[in-house]
Order: C-alpha cells, then structure tokens, then sequence
C-alpha cells in the first residue's frame, strides 16, 4: 500500500465499498469453492465459539466485478452456481457478476418459457441453479495466539452469514458509514457461531468493536500486514462461455441434456421449514436452503426480516499486541 494509512482517498473509498455493501445487503442468494488450485494462500475455517477478527482492505483488481481496478475495497462479493455438473463443481457467474451471458442463466430462462413444465419441478430447478451470493475477506483471526501468529487468512462464507449482518451496524443514526475496515481509525468484528451441523448452524452476536489489545491499548493495522494482504478477485477461476456449457451440459453439443431434477415426494406447507429447522430464524443458515422451493423460500425471508431482540454483547479473547 503505497498511499499513507489513514489518508482521505483510502478511506473515502474504503467507505464508498461499505456503503455499497449495506445498500445491496438485502439482494438475496444462498451458498462453496470456486477458488484456483494452485494457491499457497491460508484459508481460516470459521469453528464454534466465539470469535474475533479484523477485516483488512486490499486493492481490487481486474477481475473485481463491484470496485473499479486499483481501488481499495474490503470484500470480494461474488455470485456462484453451486453443485454443477457431474462433479457437482461451483462456478463464478459471469452475468450476475460481469453482465456477459451465462449458459446455466439462459437455460433457466429457457425452461421458465415451456408450458408443459411442472410448477413445482421449475421451482425446484430455479432453487438448485440460481447463484447463491458468497462473500471472501481478508482477515485477522484473534481467536487465540496460534490463529494471531498466522497472520492474514482468507474467509469464504455466506453473505447472510456476515455481510448482511455487519453492514447494518456499520450505517450510524445519521446516515453516515463506519468504515469498519480502516487501518486506522476501523473497528474489530465479533460474533459466534454455535452448532456444527447443516441443521444446527447459527451465526449471532454480530458487532463493531473499538480495535484494542487485552491491556486495553488501542492498535491500527501496519503496514507491513497490508501489503501482504491477497486481491481476492485474483484468487478466483472465472470460466468460459465455452466452459460453463460444457461443464453444465455434459460432453459435447450432440450429447447434451437437460438436467434432470427429482421432485419432492410432497409439498412442504409454505409455514414449515423443509431443512428441519425453524421457519423465519434459520433463513439461509442450513444446508437444505440451497433446495428450499421458491415460495417457502421468499415468505421463509419475509419472517425472518421482521425485528429481533437484541443479541447481547460477546466476550472474547483480545489481541494480545
């Protein structure tokens, strides 16, 4: 990072992404590893517990589809068909995130348009094709001292997961944005994750914290750690119209498919939660999300946006220097 921490120009476009990322917080999609095989980067698993990190800003490149190459961001969010093909692979969107056409999009379009398809077989489909919206950081885990000691790592996750969560509390009673990733004048991230399981995965406890060591002394981001910091949008496969239709369809032009997608046994009543977890409070959080049917899945969202109590402060370790 050439410019000086701190300085008016990173910091308006550091506020610039987190005005952008609360504006855009409510476009849904749901779950994936769309990432190069190559990469010699650290990738952090987001355990059970309580946690504490910072989210550190790097220069977005030329792949970044939101922030303009060259100009500090804090996030790659990006939109993914997840489990195509026969090897189930997750694949970056190249019209949700870059406007170019996408064959997997225009086979949805395609299929909407027939009138001898089920209702119920074309809900089903939209559900297990449209991109699901993932976020991917660069980040600060202070956890405990062996997660500090390894530095910068990359954390894949769900945009409702954190996005959708922490961008709200970054937007102050006048309208004015926290630029919660700010070298120096940025704020810590707590939250918790219970439960381990599809079915029993919450995230919670999403807030801004005042960056400061155990002993209570207050700590910017060195420039040493943000140089280091990776262009997420450089560590991702973008593939060809070519590609994806291969990939999507299966061998060649002449031996191409449909794919096939198997119909419930039943209907699940739109109040109920067919993931077996609770209607209105686990939106997003399980597995069975991705297949969830269209209707159950958008009054499933209405529920789950009406007002909470709030969920209290966490307590977690701090970093230690």
């Amino acid at each position: 990072m050439t410019e000086r921490r701190g300085t008016s120009r990173v910091r308006d476009e550091l506020l610039n992404a987190t005005r952008h990322s609360d504006e855009t917080k409510d476009s849904t999609g749901r779950f994936g590893s769309f990432f190069k095989d190559d990469l010699d980067v650290p990738f952090w698993k987001c355990g059970e517990g309580e946690h504490i990190i910072d989210i550190l800003p790097f220069r977005a490149g030329k792949n970044h589809p939101i922030t303009e190459d060259g100009k500090y961001t804090y996030l790659l969010d990006i939109w993914v068909h997840r489990n195509i093909g026969p090897n189930e692979d997750n694949v970056v969107c190249p019209a949700r995130n870059y406007k170019k056409p996408c064959p997997i999009c225009e086979y949805l379009v395609d299929v909407s348009k027939k009138s001898d398809i089920d209702e119920e077989e074309l809900n089903e489909l939209r559900s297990s094709l449209r991109p699901k919206r993932r976020v991917v950081y660069n980040i600060l885990v202070y956890d405990t001292a062996e997660e500090e000691s390894k530095g910068i790592q990359v954390w894949e996750v769900s945009h409702w997961f954190m996005e959708k969560r922490i961008a709200p509390l970054s937007k102050t009673r006048t309208g004015e944005y926290i630029p919660f990733s700010d070298p120096v004048d940025g704020k810590s991230i707590a939250f918790y994750r219970h439960g381990t399981g599809a079915q029993n995965t919450e995230f919670g406890g999403h807030r801004l914290e005042d960056r400061v060591t155990e002993g209570g002394k207050s700590y910017s981001i060195g420039d040493d750690l943000l140089k280091k910091a990776h262009i997420l949008d450089d560590l991702i496969v973008i593939s060809t119209y070519d590609e994806l239709k291969k990939l999507f369809h299966g061998g060649s032009e002449e031996e191409q498919e449909e794919p096939k997608v198997e119909k419930e046994k039943s209907k699940t009543p739109d109040s109920k939660c067919p993931g077996e977890g609770t209607f209105g409070v686990d939106y997003d959080q399980l597995k069975p999300c991705e297949t969830c049917p269209e209707k159950t899945y958008r009054e499933c969202k209405k529920e789950s946006e009406k007002p909470v109590a709030d969920e209290g402060k966490v307590t977690r370790r701090r970093r230690t220097i």
